[in-house]
């Protein structure tokens, strides 16, 4: 049953009831719990009083009691776990970001130098593990927030980390693979890259284009449709296509 938005019908909330009544393995009550967190607004524990308050026996009414009882547990403890990612993921952000401060002032001199954007890479290849999707929706988050404040500094840090996030996301382990290479690179230094691979015969521009697409294949059906982590990375591909246009 797909999660809805609040003022569900009474017909919506009943059927709601009756999958949770149905799921008797609490695994399967929780996982029907996750599926439609949306869906417990004041209208549910309304609907679930009211069915108690009608119920035919006094084992129909504790049982809803039970359920109501089992289910805000359950959503009380989603709602916990949900805050304690955020808090985890904007620790982790803010250690990236950190990593291309200075080191005696703790602020960022835009825009940044070659080291400054290698500790970043450091930063972000040493928490690969740790960058999920809520750390990247974080990075947009804070980045929407930075230039609604007027602090275009601030927002070229961001996008820097998530440039280098998609680039160390995108490339391979090959080191004899220019277009690994290049995409591992930051975008400052794409055309000087692409020049050279292109100039040394290393790279055409059908290997370059059939790389590229493979990549955006591999980035539209191995991750999750519309999440961040796609959506930051088809960015940078989409924007190396573009300055490639320049080289060949």
């Amino acid at each position: 049953m797909a999660a809805r938005g609040k003022g569900a019908d009474k017909e919506t909330v009943d059927e709601l009831i009756h999958v949770l009544l149905s799921s008797k393995a609490e695994e399967e009550k929780a996982k029907v719990v996750a599926d439609n967190v949306l869906s417990f607004d004041q209208s549910f524990w309304l609907r679930i009083a009211e069915k108690a308050d009608q119920a035919g026996s006094q084992e129909e009414k504790e049982e809803l009691s039970e359920l109501a009882n089992s289910v805000m547990k359950m959503v009380d403890n989603l709602v916990r776990a949900t805050e304690s990612q955020m808090e985890d993921s904007s620790t982790v952000l803010q250690e990236i970001l950190t990593a291309s401060a200075d080191p005696a002032t703790g602020e960022w001199q835009v825009p940044l130098n070659a080291r400054e954007v290698e500790s970043m890479r450091q930063a972000i290849a040493q928490r690969a593990d740790k960058v999920d999707e809520a750390v990247i929706a974080n990075a947009y988050a804070w980045m929407r927030k930075a230039s609604t404040d007027k602090l275009p500094g601030m927002v070229e840090v961001i996008q820097t980390a998530l440039q280098l996030y998609a680039g160390l996301a995108l490339s391979g382990q090959s080191h004899d693979d220019p277009l690994d290479k290049i995409i591992a690179a930051a975008p400052a230094d794409w055309e000087k890259l692409l020049r050279e691979e292109v100039e040394a015969g290393r790279l055409s521009e059908d290997a370059f284009q059939e790389g590229l697409q493979k990549r955006m294949e591999g980035v539209v059906i191995g991750l999750e449709s519309g999440s961040y982590r796609q959506r930051v990375q088809a960015e940078y591909l989409k924007e190396l296509e573009t300055r490639a246009k320049s080289i060949f």
